[in-house]
């Protein structure tokens, strides 16, 4: 668009020749070097925009006069049955700058009482009388597009509120929910309550993988307490015994096998710490782990039960099964003299051993191979016994 020559004392160049696309809608077209925000006294509705320069400044304003042609049709009636429909633009102040349709021509100039245009009683149509006397009714045409509008304003802050991570209630239908917004805020509505199942779903995945890793931390430190072994025999601890225990209880009530248990002692150790020391002691534990190791097969549990005192633990054996481990395991070490401490002396060592079957209870298991042991004991030690029985030698 070419600018004319600047008028220096009003300040405004005429546009001799407006772009063909202005040319259509605005009869009058002028640059004012300066931005005004005075109301044009040109006689016509008019429309500003900024003229922006390239560092962003405002260099003026570009004001046109719309065409009144253009305006009016734009104005009048899209069919027959609103022949009578009078259509009136007015400024903020209600003054009207443009009308069409019946007598529309009479209109221009008048005021109209913009406070009850703007809030009428029935909250759609203002009722109001003219300077003559005539009973008019007029409604906002900024109404109509009000209800359309906001329910989409609604949807895309909606869809904002999402995109950001925010699930909101859901949006309320607007007034005439069976076209096309309504049927939009409807699916939109549906899409919200999945999200928050959803969203609700996930949550609780999380509190639930949450306890099971609670679940699984407590239970991997019981292992790690459990896969500890005796510091001095390595043989496994009385924890573990115990657990195994219940374990392998529970299999045989299931398959109806066999279970046998050895429990075993040390005869008069006590003495031997006494006499050699206590490291001389450790010694001799040592050494018994070992024979029992090299005796027992790969399916049996050894475990230090406490001090002095041993317990073997024999899947699928029954009771002659057991008490020719137990033998194995006495000969062996009265078999072994062990040079211990510093003085080069051999040291001769026996055991006593009682043994057990397992007859469906607990309790009753353990304590008839602690009473055999203690049979054993009294029975002059160094010998196998079983629960009401004298000792057991085995050629």
């Amino acid at each position: 668009m070419a600018r004319g020559n600047a008028s220096k004392r009003t300040g405004i160049a005429v546009l001799p020749t407006p772009a063909p696309e202005l040319a259509r809608h605005f009869d009058r077209l002028s640059l004012h070097r300066q931005k005004s925000t005075a109301n044009s006294n040109s006689g016509c509705l008019t429309s500003r925009v900024d003229v922006i320069r390239k560092d962003s400044k405002v260099a003026g304003q570009l004001e046109g006069c719309l065409s009144r042609s253009k305006l009016y049709a734009f104005l009048q009636p899209p069919t027959g049955d609103l022949c009578g429909l009078r259509m009136l633009v007015a400024d903020n102040t209600g003054l009207v700058v443009a009308a069409a349709g019946i007598r529309a021509d009479g209109r221009l100039q008048n005021q109209l009482p913009m406070a009850k245009m703007l809030y009428p009683r029935d909250g759609i149509l203002a009722s109001y009388e003219d300077d003559a006397g005539n009973r008019l009714v007029g409604g906002l045409a900024y109404k109509i597009t009000r209800a359309i509008m906001q329910p989409i304003e609604a949807l895309s802050r909606g869809a904002k509120r999402i995109a950001a991570g925010h699930v909101e209630p859901q949006i309320p239908l607007p007034a005439n929910n069976d076209d096309e917004l309504g049927l939009l805020t409807r699916t939109f509505n549906s899409m919200m309550t999945k999200l928050r199942s959803n969203q609700l779903e996930i949550e609780q995945d999380r509190v639930r993988l949450g306890e099971k890793n609670q679940e699984l931390q407590r239970a991997n430190e019981t292992l790690a307490q459990l896969s500890i072994p005796d510091g001095l025999t390595k043989l496994h601890n009385h924890r573990y015994f115990q657990d195994h225990l219940t374990r392998e209880i529970k299999r045989v009530s299931r398959t109806q096998s066999s279970l046998a248990l050895i429990l075993l002692d040390i005869d008069d150790f006590k003495l031997l710490n006494d006499t050699h020391g206590h490291a001389a002691g450790d010694e001799v534990l040592v050494c018994l782990a070992a024979i029992m190791n090299d005796s027992a097969r790969e399916s049996d549990l050894i475990a230090r039960y406490g001090g002095e005192e041993f317990v073997i633990l024999m899947p699928n054996t029954d009771l002659a099964g057991a008490v020719h481990l137990a033998e194995k395991i006495r000969m062996a070490v009265e078999s072994t003299r062990l040079i211990i401490g510093d003085t080069m002396k051999p040291v001769d060592i026996t055991i006593s051993l009682g043994v057990a079957l397992f007859n469906g209870h607990r309790r009753e298991f353990f304590a008839e191979a602690d009473k055999a042991l203690y049979q054993a004991k009294a029975a002059g030690k160094n010998c196998v016994i079983i629960p009401g029985s004298e000792s057991v030698e085995l050629g």
